[in-house]
This record gives structure tokens, sequence and C-alpha cells, in this order.
């Protein structure tokens, strides 16, 4: 009797110890099925941000070819007004030279007409000292 209280002692501990085993690999095994989903998970957000990036580096490309023509363009237009403004400077220019020659022109016309009013004045006087 003492045998079979020792047997069944060795037992209870036997199945307790099996009983905390399998506690154990199931807590293991949930463990490990919870960490798989989260590197599952993982995963699918690591290519969703593949996409996503590649999304922006397109785009990016797009952009920056965009930019370049819109700066070329820029450029031609810059060129062009700067062109334009050369034009209309050598045009001012001539107009004011222009309109400088014209003034000396009236102010000689003007001289003249003052020295023949002087003429005639002096040929007035003259006249009626005879």
């Amino acid at each position: 009797q003492a045998l079979e209280q020792l047997l069944a002692s060795e037992r209870e501990k036997y199945d307790a110890e099996l009983l905390k085993a399998r506690s154990e690999l199931a807590d293991a095994t949930s463990s490990s099925s919870a960490q798989s989903a989260e590197a599952s998970q993982q995963s699918e957000q690591l290519e969703q941000l593949r996409g996503s990036l590649e999304t922006l580096q397109s785009e990016a490309n797009r952009l920056r070819g965009e930019n370049e023509t819109l700066e070329r363009s820029l450029a031609d237009e810059r060129q062009k007004a700067c062109a334009e403004l050369a034009r209309a400077a050598e045009s001012s220019a001539d107009a004011d030279a222009s309109a400088l020659q014209g003034k000396q022109q009236l102010q000689d016309l003007e001289q003249a007409l003052d020295n023949e009013r002087r003429e005639v004045a002096r040929r007035k006087s003259e006249n009626e000292n005879l």
C-alpha cells in the first residue's frame, strides 16, 4: 500500500508537471501565433509603404519634369522680355534724340524769328527817320 501511495503521489506530480508543460506549450503556441500574425501584419504594412513610396517617387519625378519645363519656359519668356525691353529702350532713346533735335530746331526758329523781328523794327525805324 505504501508503494501504491508513492506511485499515486508520483503520478500526481507527473500529471501536474504534464499539465504545467501543456499550459506552457499552449502559451508558447499562442505567443508564437500572435507574433506570426504581427509579423504578417507588419509585412503587409511594409508592402503598402513600399507602394506609397513608389507612388510618391513617381509623382516627384513627374513634378521635377514639370518644374524643369516651367523653368525653361520662364527663361525663354525672360529672354523675350529683356529683348523687348532693350528694343523699347532703344526706341525711347531714339524718340528722346528726335525730341531734343526738334526742340533745338524750334529754338533755332524762334531765334531766327526774333532776329527777323529786330531787323524789321530796325528798318521800320530807319524808314521813319527818313
